[in-house]
């Protein structure tokens, strides 16, 4: 049964003031009546400025959040496992689907950073010049001795793909106790093949068109499980795919998941639907989620 709480209704204050100090009262107020009428007659100077405020209002400095911290010396960020995969959407153009497992060594401090690629050709020369920003992900405050799964399935420029290299760039630190420590866990995975057969809308280099969708989209189901004290809001998740052998073979988008999703504290139920689908050779049952602050 819930509690409820009643509040009694609020008492009328009689104001028991001695005749004298009414009479008295009411004779100030008549001759300040008076003032006020005639210094409002008055002309006051062109150049009378008005009194400064006795109590300013405070000035609030803004919160900029934690202040970062330098670079601990117990550890770093790096990537301990990594993969990609060539491929093309419906309408033909080039992609990457690639995936890095990221790791904080550090025991004592939080990192944020990014993680890039660089896509080559057989030349060496650079097939990402115009799609930079599709080629990292970031990662958000990784917590000491924690590991993540990021990446993505990127656009990249038409060429002789042969080769991607991935690396971490600045990373920024901070000490744990100034955010609200917490982690984030799935569980429950569960995949299915949805829209299969449906007719896509591209735009590409050669105008709209419109696919089929033969093999359809991969759809995963997971639960959260979130040890944060608050609601994290604007949260993203990735699906790191895998082969038979165990090896990674590419990730799903950021903005699969959607946009406005959110974590609140305990468990809760997500859907990410992949925009463009996994590398052939994935094995379902081999895939990892991770969900992203």
């Amino acid at each position: 049964m819930n509690a409820s709480n009643t509040t009694d209704a609020p008492r009328p204050v009689e104001l028991n003031r001695p005749l004298r100090d009414v009479a008295v009262g009411s004779a100030i107020a008549g001759i300040t009546a008076i003032t006020l009428l005639i210094a409002a007659a008055w002309p006051a100077p062109d150049d009378l400025e008005p009194p400064a405020s006795a109590n300013p209002p405070p000035q609030v400095e803004p919160d900029l959040g934690p202040e970062s911290q330098p670079a601990p010396g117990d550890g770093k960020l790096e990537i301990i496992e990594s993969g990609y995969t060539p491929i093309k959407d419906l309408a033909g153009d080039s992609m990457v689907s690639w995936g890095a497992i990221v790791e904080n060594t550090s025991a004592t401090m939080t990192a944020v950073s990014t993680v890039y690629i660089e896509p080559y050709d057989t030349d060496g020369e650079s097939l990402g010049a115009d799609t930079d920003w599709d080629l990292a992900v970031e990662v958000e405050h990784l917590m000491p001795g924690e590991v993540i799964g990021v990446g993505s399935t990127s656009y990249i420029d038409d060429g002789d793909f042969d080769g991607l290299k991935m690396h971490i760039g600045e990373t920024i630190w901070f000490n744990p106790e100034d955010l609200d420590e917490g982690s984030l866990t799935t569980s429950d995975i569960a995949t299915e093949w949805v829209d299969v057969g449906s007719t896509s809308n591209y735009w590409s280099d050669d105008g709209i068109s419109f696919p089929e969708n033969e093999r359809g989209d991969l759809q995963v189901t997971f639960t959260v499980t979130s040890t944060f004290s608050t609601l994290l809001q604007d949260v993203s998740a990735c699906v790191i795919y895998r082969d038979k052998d165990g090896d990674i073979i590419g990730a799903s988008r950021p903005d699969d998941i959607g946009y406005s999703v959110d974590y609140p504290p305990g468990w809760s139920i997500r859907t990410l639907e992949t925009s463009y689908g996994p590398p052939e050779g994935l094995d379902e049952g081999s895939i990892e989620v991770y969900a992203l602050p």
